[in-house]
């Protein structure tokens, strides 16, 4: 029986950062906070492209509020809106 819990909480829907926010040099900058907040939106991402939410140059856009921020991260919105920098590019 807890061999089956493991496989199942191991099969659980997941965010995903990708590595090289955490080991690349120039991605030193952004909190963690901030990481996982782009693994949250990178996830909103694909399943704006996998519905075809796209315009019509195949680019697909993200509305995510700074309320919505706030709502899954728990946080206020100064700390929503000091960490919305840390992920442009």
């Amino acid at each position: 029986m807890l061999k089956d819990n493991y496989v199942h909480d191991c099969e659980m829907d997941l965010f995903r950062i990708p590595r090289v926010m955490m080991t690349d040099e120039k991605c030193r900058g952004p909190s963690t906070d901030a990481k996982l907040l782009y693994g949250i939106m990178l996830d909103r991402m694909g399943l704006t492209i996998q519905n075809g939410w796209l315009d019509g140059q195949g680019r697909a856009f993200l509305y995510f509020t700074l309320e919505k921020v706030q709502d899954v991260l728990s946080c206020g919105h100064n700390k929503a809106v000091r960490l919305m920098p840390g992920l442009e590019r």
